[in-house]
Order: C-alpha cells, then sequence, then structure tokens
C-alpha cells in the first residue's frame, strides 16, 4: 500500500502545485478510502474488518436494502 505522501507525489507528477490543487487531491485520496471502508463492512474489495470489528459487518444483501441514513450509521 501506497503512503499518502507518495499518492500526493505521482497525483501531482511530482511537481509543486497550488495549494487548492494539493487540497483536492488529499480530499479524493479520502474519499476513496471511506468508499474502501465501507466495501470492507459488506465483505467486498481489498480491505477486511479486524476479527475485533467483524461484528460489525453486513452482507451485501442487507447493505443494498438499507437505506443512506442507516448505511451512514454503520459506518461512523
Amino acid at each position: 500500500m501506497q503512503s499518502i505522501n507518495n499518492l500526493l507525489k505521482v497525483t501531482a507528477d511530482w511537481k509543486v502545485m497550488p495549494t487548492s490543487s494539493v487540497i483536492d487531491n488529499v480530499y479524493d485520496i479520502v474519499r476513496v478510502q471511506y468508499i474502501n471502508v465501507r466495501r470492507a463492512l459488506y465483505g467486498q474489495g481489498n480491505y477486511a474488518l479486524a476479527p475485533t470489528l467483524s461484528r460489525h459487518s453486513v452482507t451485501y444483501r442487507v447493505w443494498q436494502g438499507d437505506d443512506d441514513k442507516r448505511k451512514e450509521e454503520l459506518v461512523c
């Protein structure tokens, strides 16, 4: 797994960028990480819940049936 620092450098093609662009890149990286966390809750993707958190997992069918408010409750 790449470090966030390395991801930012690769995204910027190792060039100096304006602060607003760096912030946008950080936002995108964090957004993707949240997507990966959500996918781990229902057993998809490259990540898995730690054994101590496995009680929070749900099946994909349950995840698809829940509304957005319930999904946010599961993530937070």
